[in-house]
C-alpha cells in the first residue's frame, strides 16, 4: 500500500505517528486479499489555530472503490481515529457486497445449500 502523509500547521509527535502506523497496519491487514500494489492511503492532517481543532482526511483508493472519512475534534489522536474507523467500517461493507460475509449470513442461500445435498 502507498501512502501520502501531510501535516499542515502542525509537526507530528511520536504518540500521533505511532496511532497512525497502528491504523495503517490494521487496514493492511484488511485489505490483504485485494490488490495492495494498486492501493493508495492519503492522510491530510492540519491545524485550525482559530478554532482549537484538528481537521482530519482520510482517503483509501482501491482499483474499483474509493473511501472517504473526515473528521474535526480538538483531540488530534481522537480526530485520525474516527476518521480511520470510518475507513474501516466503509471497507467492511464493501467486502460485505462482494459476497464473501454477506452470502454467509444470508438464510436464503443456507436453505438453497440445504436442498442441493
Amino acid at each position: 500500500m502507498k501512502c501520502n502523509i501531510e501535516f499542515k500547521g502542525t509537526a507530528p509527535q511520536i504518540q500521533t505517528q505511532d496511532l497512525i502506523k497502528h491504523w495503517i497496519t490494521n487496514l493492511e491487514k484488511k485489505t490483504q486479499r485485494l490488490s495492495s500494489n494498486e492501493m493508495v492511503l492519503r492522510l491530510q492532517v492540519e491545524q485550525n489555530s482559530a478554532r482549537a481543532v484538528y481537521p482530519v482526511s482520510v482517503d483509501l483508493e482501491l482499483p474499483a472503490k474509493n473511501f472517504a472519512a473526515t473528521e474535526e475534534r480538538h483531540d488530534l489522536d481522537e480526530s485520525i481515529g474516527n476518521a480511520f474507523a470510518e475507513i474501516d467500517r466503509q471497507l467492511e461493507a464493501y467486502k460485505a457486497s462482494l459476497g464473501g460475509v454477506a452470502a454467509a449470513k444470508n438464510p436464503v442461500g443456507v436453505e438453497k445449500l440445504g436442498k442441493i445435498k
